[in-house]
This record gives structure tokens, sequence and C-alpha cells, in this order.
């Protein structure tokens, strides 16, 4: 019962972002029970906020040892996995994940991610389709799906996942982003510039907007907020170098 209300107290620190505070929780949890499966599982989540990557690994790994068929352990393995840049080991654990739970749209959604940074357009595809099945109002699903459609060239059906994705999380600000970039190649750059603006009220230190923002200006002959937007860019992210030529390249003219 202890070890419960330690991995309990665990988990509403890990909520509240308190994370130093959540990993004290959850070692206590295992000091006492040591074959606690849940408790190395949140563990591993709570160094993984922290960027500890081998420690959130080494949690997952004893969960599954004590847990074989935890789908979330699985999931969560893949999840480092793939920000390491380890897309097959990725694959595989979200594949495990999803042999044990099928419904798991979140696994489907990170499946269809790891798929798409390997290249397999088709793959990731079906899967984002598969977790929208699942949760038709999973907003980052509909936002990955536009992404592969877009890089498919598939224009007009990039922009209807991304406009669904904003119905179901209105300050979403990366899809206004991809919106304003799928316009300028649809030549609409009215719309881009409208789009570009959401994302920046939204997120305003999103030096890849201003970038964006900037490009639009300039095709439009707006040279001085062109420069502006390459200025504030570069304050935001100083090793830019596409920016910082684009901005030289302007001031030459």
């Amino acid at each position: 019962a202890y070890a419960d209300a330690h991995y309990n107290l665990g988990n509403v620190y890990e909520k509240q972002g308190q994370l130093d505070e959540a990993i004290k929780e959850y070692k206590l949890a295992l000091s006492l029970k040591p074959d606690y499966a849940d408790a190395h599982n949140n563990l591993g989540n709570a160094y993984n906020e922290q960027s500890r990557m081998g420690e959130a690994i080494k949690e997952y790994k004893l969960a599954l040892s004590l847990k074989s068929d935890y789908a979330d352990a699985h999931y969560n393995l893949g999840n480092v996995y793939e920000k390491q840049g380890q897309l097959d080991e990725a694959i595989k654990e979200y594949k495990l994940a999803l042999s044990l739970k099928p419904d798991f749209a979140f696994a489907h959604n990170n499946l269809g991610l790891a798929y798409e940074k390997q290249g397999q357009l088709d793959e990731a595809i079906k899967e984002y389709k598969l977790a929208l099945s699942l949760k038709p109002d999973f907003a980052f699903a509909h936002n990955n799906l536009g992404l592969a459609y877009e890089k498919q060239g598939q224009l007009d059906e990039a922009i209807k996942k991304y406009l669904e994705a904003i119905r179901f999380k209105p300050d979403f600000a990366i899809t206004y982003r991809n919106l304003g970039r799928t316009y300028i190649k649809q030549n609409k750059l009215g719309e881009a510039i409208d789009k570009f603006l959401i994302a920046l009220k939204l997120n305003p230190d999103d030096a890849v907007a201003h970038y964006n923002l900037a490009g639009v200006y300039s095709m439009k002959g707006l040279n001085e907020k062109a420069i502006e937007e390459l200025e504030f860019a570069l304050r935001l992210k100083p090793d830019y170098i596409q920016a910082r030529e684009d901005l030289e390249s302007l001031r030459r003219r």
C-alpha cells in the first residue's frame, strides 16, 4: 500500500511537471516493491521528459521484463528510440505495442512518423489513417497525414487535413505554418500570409514561420517587410544560415 501511495504521488508530481519530485517518489515506490512494472514505466517517462534517454530505456526494459505484454511500455520505448533516430528499433516496439493493443491510436500515429522518417510515405499514410479511424479528433494525426500528402504533392488533400487538425485544435500553431507553406505552393500568397500571421500570433518565437512569411513578402515585392521578418528569425535563431543568406541578398537589392 505504501508503494502505491508513493507511485500515485509521483504521478501527481509528473502531471505538474515537477519531474525531480516525481522521480524521487517512483524510486521510493520501487524500493518498497522492486517488481512494480508501472512504477518502472512511469519513472522511464519522467527520465524521458528530462532527456535522460539511457535511463529511460533501462526503466522501460525493466518494466517489460516484469510484464512482457505491457503495450504502453513498448510504445514509450519506441518513442525514445525514435527520438534517438533508431527507427528500426522504434518501429519494432510500436508494432509490439499494436500487437498487444490494436486500437492504440497513438502507436499507429507514431509508427506512421517513424515510417515517414524512413521515406516510406505510403506506409505512413496507412498508419495515420488507422490512427484517425480509431480517434477521429486526433489533431496531430490529421496534421501528420497532411504533411505526408504535401510531400506527395497532393496539395488539396494536404490542406483538407490541415484544416481538420485546426478544427480539433484551434491553437495548433505549426499546422497554420504548414497551411501557409502549402498555399505558397498553390501560389495563393494572400492566404499564405494570413496563415503565417496566425501561426506567429500563437507562437511568436517560431523562427521558421518568420522565415516563411519573409519569403512571401519578398515574392510580393514587399522587401522592407521581408527584411523585418528575416531579422526576427535571426534574433530567434542566430545560426539560421538560409535566413542570413536571404537577408544579405535582400539588403543588396
